[in-house]
């Protein structure tokens, strides 16, 4: 995940790209899946600092992502029959952070985000923790 903004003392916004990983699963018997998803941020966020050097942080808005999907079945007399698609749409992230302010400059957190794709019927949230390092200009 990269993001870049501007933030006044508080409120800010951002623009990223998020990269959500893939998974995958094979029964062993010929038929296997994949699933990935990739997007684009546009939201707000804000940097509280209750002490010194002490932050929390909480950022939302809007994702728009693509989900690519393959799938290889096995038709019993040792051929494969392949699928693959691609799907599209904008939906929303929110996240919660924590870490420490080193300087004016520099700070280092961990984040917790959540981001949600979700077109007819298929609802695909994906949660995740990462560590974060910043720098401000």
């Amino acid at each position: 995940q990269i993001n870049g903004g501007w933030r006044s003392q508080f409120i800010g916004f951002e623009a990223g790209y998020v990269d959500l990983g893939r998974v995958s699963e094979n029964d062993g018997l010929g038929d296997s899946a994949k699933l990935s998803g990739k997007g684009w941020t546009l939201g707000l966020n804000g940097h509280f600092s209750p002490t010194g050097k002490w932050y929390i942080s909480a950022r939302a808005g809007f994702f728009g992502w693509t989900l690519d999907a393959r799938a290889d079945l096995a038709d019993g007399m040792g051929g494969t029959t392949h699928y693959s698609g691609s799907e599209h749409g904008m939906n929303g992230y929110a996240g919660i952070g924590t870490g420490v302010d080193f300087d004016r400059h520099w700070s280092l957190g961990v984040n917790f985000d959540y981001y949600n794709s979700n077109k007819q019927h298929a609802n695909i949230d994906t949660m995740f923790y990462s560590v974060t390092a910043e720098y401000q200009f």
